[in-house]
């Protein structure tokens, strides 16, 4: 009888299914944030954003949070979502076709 063995199945089990539900939580905010993520994406370089852009390049937003209006914030934000979904992509593919 291998009581090591045992336990060590019954740790990889328990962690499992605590870490497995955490996801299930963080994957349900990810999903429910995507709203936002996507209205952000339909801003960032419209024609309002470009016009918010030029009022803050003249010193006229100074006073109130404008990282909207940082071209590097709202861009490394879609990309890093858009790398995120096909990363997720790839590991459910990868779990359903050969386990991982």
């Amino acid at each position: 009888m291998n009581i090591e063995k045992l336990n060590k199945m019954e740790n990889s089990l328990d962690k499992s299914i605590i870490k497995l539900k955490e996801f299930e939580k963080y994957l349900n905010e990810y999903k429910n944030i995507q709203k936002d993520i996507n209205e952000v994406s339909d801003y960032y370089g419209s024609e309002e954003w470009f016009s918010l852009l030029d009022e803050y390049e003249k010193g006229n937003l100074r006073d109130i949070k404008v990282g909207i209006l940082s071209e590097d914030t709202a861009y490394d934000l879609i990309i890093e979502n858009r790398e995120l979904a096909i990363k997720m992509l790839e590991i459910a593919t990868k779990i359903l076709k050969e386990g991982y």
